[in-house]
């Protein structure tokens, strides 16, 4: 009888661990496939500084530093209608400096390097 008890119990935690891995795997095929997560909901970044870190004597540790990031979204650029050329390219490269408020130069450096 207690053989039996065994493999009862032994097919009962096989079919617990199938469904909780299933349940688990359902959960992340639903987050990562069903509902992708928009882009736009991680650009809203908080202007606010973040604060300075000092040490014991009142040095500074940590500063706030600007920086900036810039992408290109290729699906969005293969989805348009517009070819890129070389004359898109300059009128952004001309736009880029007063969108970002920096000097060209400083982009100029930054794209070179």
């Amino acid at each position: 009888m207690s053989n039996n008890n065994q493999k009862y119990r032994l097919k009962l935690l096989f079919i617990l661990f199938f469904i909780c891995s299933f349940a688990v795997f359902a959960k992340n095929f639903n987050l990562s496939f069903l509902k992708k997560i928009d882009r736009d909901t991680f650009s809203n970044v908080s202007k606010k500084p973040r604060g300075i870190i000092y040490d014991s004597k009142m040095r500074e540790l940590a500063i706030n530093v600007p920086a900036y990031t810039v992408y290109l979204d290729k699906e969005v650029v293969s989805n348009s209608s517009e070819m890129i050329t070389i004359s898109n390219v300059s009128v952004i490269y001309e736009t880029l400096p007063t969108i970002l408020n920096i000097d060209p130069k400083e982009l100029e450096f930054s794209l070179s390097h």
